[in-house]
């Protein structure tokens, strides 16, 4: 990263990993693959992937707002980007678990 390119300085994910070692990335990694490997902790994953929205818009007319919604956004497609990455069998399955689960919820509301 040069310090005098303003185009550098707009990826905050290229300064936070220079700072950081091999084996802590590599313990990130492994914890998310682990965390994955289990129903219960895909649905946490799609759960907070949902809330952050990396589908929706930003857009805000409080300035504040609309870049705290950017940051939230800016993680979401973080986490995406490594389980694509780094176990994307299991991301494809977290998938298609909370299209089942929103299908059951949708049942059961048109029940109620």
């Amino acid at each position: 990263m040069d310090p005098h390119d303003p185009i550098d300085a707009l990826d905050p994910l290229d300064s936070q990993e220079e700072g950081r070692t091999e084996s802590a990335r590599r313990v990130e990694i492994d914890d998310l693959k682990r965390v994955m490997s289990n129903k219960a902790g895909r649905r946490f994953v799609a759960d907070m992937l949902k809330r952050s929205a990396v589908d929706a818009s930003s857009f805000d007319l409080n300035p504040h707002a609309m870049a705290f919604k950017e940051g939230v956004k800016w993680l979401g497609q973080r986490i995406i980007d490594d389980l694509k990455t780094h176990c994307p069998d299991r991301y494809i399955e977290m998938l298609k678990e909370s299209l089942e689960h929103d299908r059951s919820d949708d049942r059961s509301a048109r029940r109620a």
